[in-house]
């Protein structure tokens, strides 16, 4: 597993560095969570709208506003619509979501720990062989909007 870092230069920006420290990419939010959210990986740009009632499902769109990325809280899951279709699950592993892992077809990806009280520090470890920046910066979005950060 590799080991990523988190840095948060402004307010309204997360940034994700590899164990390198190389920008992976960013999210980009406004001070109310949900409202015009997107991710930056090099020049490309991914919008990311609410979805369903309360606005924790999301939906991820290219800069042609094709879907990418679609979550579903009622069966915990993450659908990539890349060149393949692609599912990923995730499961809480504690109460109080301290930590949630990212599967597919049973194979740990991702996972995602807060440290400490305030919800400013984070431990992320992707799998070696996972490449997929769009998705990883997707769940540290979806991630904060589970736990409410």
């Amino acid at each position: 597993m590799r080991i990523f870092k988190i840095k948060t230069p402004k307010s309204s920006s997360i940034q994700l560095y590899d164990e390198n420290e190389k920008l992976i990419g960013e999210i980009l939010t406004n001070l109310i969570l949900g409202l015009r959210e997107k991710i930056k990986i090099n020049d490309k740009i991914f919008k990311i709208k609410n979805n369903g009632f309360i606005g924790i499902d999301i939906k991820v769109f290219d800069e042609n506003e094709t879907l990418i990325i679609e979550s579903d809280t009622s069966k915990n899951r993450l659908i990539y619509f890349g060149d393949l279709k692609e599912i990923y699950s995730y499961q809480n592993e504690k109460w109080f979501g301290n930590k949630v892992n990212l599967f597919t077809d049973e194979k740990l990806v991702m996972s995602i720990k807060v440290l400490g009280t305030f919800k400013t520090d984070y431990e992320i470890k992707v799998a070696k062989d996972f490449n997929n920046n769009v998705v990883i910066l997707t769940f540290l979005n979806f991630y904060n909007r589970l736990n409410g950060a």
